[in-house]
């Protein structure tokens, strides 16, 4: 198979991620991810410069983390479309890491990405 013959796999679906375990009652909710597309894992520097300057304690890793997830995240109908989602992420990172890290094993088990090279003829 050659580049022109390559056949596009179908998207994994979205998750749901039970958030009320970790949130005062009442605030809690199901929230949406979607599988990352490659856009995703190479965040543009404006963005990474953006949550740097908000954030220049954390790691680099830290910061990826939390802008995969604001960037997969799925928008409830009716949810506001003016916040930024990347602070919003950053914010649920600083002030509730159990859920945060929650959202983090779901996400990475529901869409492991594995990079390593494989061997000729498998998928």
């Amino acid at each position: 198979m050659g580049l022109t013959t390559f056949k596009k796999k179908d998207a994994l679906p979205n998750i749901d991620i039970d958030t009320t375990p970790f949130v005062d009652e009442g605030d809690g909710g199901v929230w949406t991810f979607r599988q990352p597309r490659s856009p995703d894992l190479l965040v543009s520097a404006r963005r990474r410069a953006s949550l740097k300057a908000a954030h220049p304690a954390w790691s680099d890793e830290m910061r990826s983390q939390v802008l995969l997830l604001s960037s997969c995240y799925v928008r409830k109908e009716g949810e506001a479309a003016g916040v930024n989602l990347d602070n919003a992420m950053a914010d649920v990172a600083d002030s509730n890491m159990g859920l945060f890290f929650h959202i983090m094993k779901e996400f990475g088990t529901a869409y492991t990405l594995d990079l390593s090279a494989k061997e000729a003829g498998e998928d």
